[in-house]
């Protein structure tokens, strides 16, 4: 029950009458003391006291009036409230009296319904704190307090942390943590929330540079899943210094994000003046147009080494400018091996020089995972500037060092392309320009051979000779000896495992050789065979399964031994070939067919393998695969030339047969006749063998068929299956 009368002066009773049983009550006698517009606004002090007043049908808003002589944080307390309130705090910036705060002017806006503690910063000034009754038609007592303390401009939690945005230069802060001078204004913990970006890593420092009145501490946390919550793991590092000490945080920040410095209070009041800031160690500009630019090396002459450079989360790409007075080749070396950070390192001509990358202007790249990446015989086509990008792509942290090395060697005319699917000839006679000890090394003075007039332009030393070769164009490069090398520039258009054969001769045996890609062999030596004559050339196997990453390269061929009859004598080369390392290819006859359940079909197999001959095979699969999964599984064994089927349900293969006995292979689903199975081919050396299997498919094989076909040799290569053709069974 409540009344709310306007009375005049005078002495007055209140009635309180029983209308049934025997309630006990509380009885509140409240005088409205305090105006309703700005003008009668009832001053209030900022130190602190409670005031009780009333809201009802005849009051429904009551105006209080404070002033601040400084910065202060204010403590809004309102309470004791039965029915909700509106309460809202500003000052009047424009004078004109209203009591609807207008934009700026309006800084608490809060309808509560229990009471309502509200912290915030005042500046200097007079400001207003308006009441108001939500419920017109009933009423409400209600405490108001106001008191406040030195200002708190950091939250007190990670969601209300003071946000700097990303830090750079250092930046003060002056604050306290601690119990406030007001029981309620206790300020035990203050947080400031900061960035980090892409272009780091960044040297993060905070510092105390003054602490009164008690200690604190301070410690740096990344909230790296967003939470808003510290969890463990979280921490990256706590000062703990006691007394006034003044704590120094001073670490290296690797990765991107959102960071809080927290300053805690220790003991007492401590109020502090402290710094920090997050300088980007980052040496390298991420971009051609950015800040920083691109570290500029230089003229690059030979050889520049550059260390301590860093990618990863929080630095992404580093850049690199040098410049070159002439055409050359670079060398460009990655160091620093990370097996969880993959790397990807470019090489760049702007030739527009619009300061953007566009893909033409990639002059070489190469993908891997930071261990000891090399990119060799870049053709660096004319003199000018060119740049280096160094790019994470996700992973670990990288620290490198960068090594780049120019020479004046080039192509001898433009790189030879190692395909991915046919082979290439590498002509001897066609080694790199650049001169002695540079792209070749030839222990005499002098051309030696035949063609004294053979790139004469070049004054070169290197030994030509004519050939009678049919292989050859008509030169090759003889009288070989030790310690002599030459050097090709090639171009890998596809990852991939390669096969280099070599075109050689020789009048006797010791001779050796060996091949390097970017400095480093890919094989042990190789024998030249005696060919009884130096232009009776052969071509034999020099290395296998070679992994050679797309992009330049630089082909070495090395000279290591001569023949026993004349050690400074190694004998004669062609050319070298760079083939894709494969058991060969293959053709099924005929591709698609309908045959019948229960006739003989003949399904025949041809074979070509890229060198030497067909018995390099290990063995050949053809296999018949339908819909449901069932298979017909014939393997070729060349070494006991036999012949077994798959068992799906054991999961092997059958006892062997001979190929040409009366043995038969049987399966549920079809039979293959050995003696009407056939393999033919003109020779061992020959390159196709072509097997023609007899099969008979029995009535539950009806259905449609893929037919695939798979191979390997002694080589090592592994050919899986590939589609090969259909065939239907009706």
């Amino acid at each position: 029950e409540s009344i709310a009368r306007t009375l005049a002066a005078g002495t007055y009773f209140v009635r309180v009458l029983r209308v049934s049983g025997a309630p006990s009550y509380n009885l509140r006698l409240v005088k409205d003391s305090v105006g309703n517009t700005l003008a009668t606004a009832l001053p209030l002090s900022p130190s602190g006291g409670e005031i009780l007043d009333f809201l009802g049908p005849e009051d429904d808003s009551d105006v209080y009036r404070f002033t601040l002589g400084s910065t202060r944080l204010v403590r809004v307390s309102v309470g004791q409230n039965n029915e909700p309130l509106l309460v809202r705090l500003g000052q009047d910036t424009n004078g004109d009296g209203a009591i609807g705060f207008e934009g700026a002017e309006l800084r608490i806006n809060k309808t509560i319904d229990a009471g309502v503690i509200e912290s915030i910063n005042l500046s200097a000034g007079t400001y207003f704190l308006l009441v108001n009754a939500v419920i017109q038609d009933e009423g409400t007592t209600y405490g108001v307090i106001l008191n406040n303390d030195q200002p708190d401009f950091a939250g007190n939690t990670l969601a209300t942390a003071r946000d700097l945005g990303t830090l750079r230069a250092a930046q003060f802060f002056n604050d306290f943590v601690g119990t406030g001078s007001i029981a309620p204004m206790d300020d035990l913990v203050d947080f400031y929330r900061f960035t980090l970006g892409t272009n780091g890593p960044f040297r993060f420092h905070a510092q105390f540079n003054s602490l009164t009145g008690g200690n604190a501490n301070l410690q740096l946390i990344r909230d790296a899943n967003l939470n808003g919550a510290i969890e463990i793991g979280e921490i990256v590092s706590t000062t703990s210094i006691t007394g006034t000490g003044l704590d120094i945080l001073d670490i290296t920040l690797n990765a991107p994000g959102t960071y809080y410095l927290r300053v805690f209070r220790v003991d007492g009041l401590a109020s502090y003046l402290f710094n920090m800031s997050a300088i980007s160690l980052d040496t390298a500009g991420n971009s051609l147009s950015s800040v920083p630019p691109p570290r500029d090396l230089g003229p690059l002459a030979g050889t520049i080494n550059s260390p301590n450079h860093f990618v990863g989360d929080i630095d992404r790409s580093d850049f690199f400018s040098f410049s070159v007075t002439s055409p050359g080749e670079l060398r460009l070396r990655l160091s620093g091996a990370n097996q969880s950070r993959q790397i990807g390192v470019f090489v760049i001509r702007n030739a527009d020089n619009d300061l953007f990358v566009d893909p033409e202007e990639i002059l070489a790249l190469s993908v891997s995972n930071g261990e000891s990446d090399i990119l060799d015989g870049v053709v660096l086509p004319v003199a000018g500037t060119y740049h280096v990008r160094v790019l994470s792509f996700g992973g670990e942290p990288l620290t490198y060092g960068l090594e780049l090395t120019f020479s004046s060697q080039t192509p001898f005319d433009v790189p030879f392309v190692i395909s991915s699917t046919v082979p290439t000839d590498i002509k001897a006679v066609r080694f790199d320009k650049g001169g002695e000890g540079i792209a070749y090394h030839d222990t005499t003075s002098d051309n030696n051979g035949n063609q004294p007039g053979f790139r004469s332009g070049e004054n070169i030393d290197v030994d030509v000779s004519t050939t009678a070769d049919p292989l050859s164009s008509g030169r090759r490069v003889t009288n070989t000896a030790p310690g002599e090398f030459l050097e090709y520039t090639i171009d890998v258009d596809v990852d991939g495992l390669y096969d280099f054969d070599a075109r050689v001769s020789s009048p006797d045996l010791g001779a050796t050789f060996h091949i390097e890609i970017d400095g480093v062999s890919i094989a042990p030596p190789v024998a030249v065979p005696d060919t009884n004559g130096a232009d009776n050339m052969v071509t034999i196997l020099t290395a296998s399964n070679v992994f050679l990453e797309d992009g330049p390269h630089i082909l070495r061929l090395a000279i290591d031994t001569g023949t026993g009859v004349n050690n400074n004598f190694a004998g004669s080369f062609n050319f070298i070939t760079v083939r894709p390392a494969t058991a060969g290819t293959f053709e099924v006859s005929p591709p698609t067919s309908v045959v019948k359940a229960y006739d003989h079909t003949k399904l025949a197999l041809a074979w070509t393998v890229p060198v030497v001959g067909w018995r390099t095979l290990k063995q050949v699969d053809l296999r018949l695969r339908d819909d449901n999964g069932r298979l017909i599984w014939i393997r070729f064994d060349e070494a006991t030339n036999t012949m077994s089927l798959y068992n799906q349900i054991t999961g092997k293969f059958e006892t062997q047969k001979e190929v040409g006995s009366y043995g038969v292979l049987r399966s549920p689903l079809a039979n293959v006749y050995m003696k009407t199975t056939t393999i033919a081919a003109i020779g061992a050396n020959d390159p196709t063998v072509v097997i023609t299997f007899d099969i008979k498919f029995k009535a539950s094989a009806r259905g449609h068929w893929t037919v695939e076909a798979a191979a390997t040799d002694d080589l090592g290569h592994n050919d899986p299956f590939a589609f090969a053709g259909t065939l239907d069974v009706v």
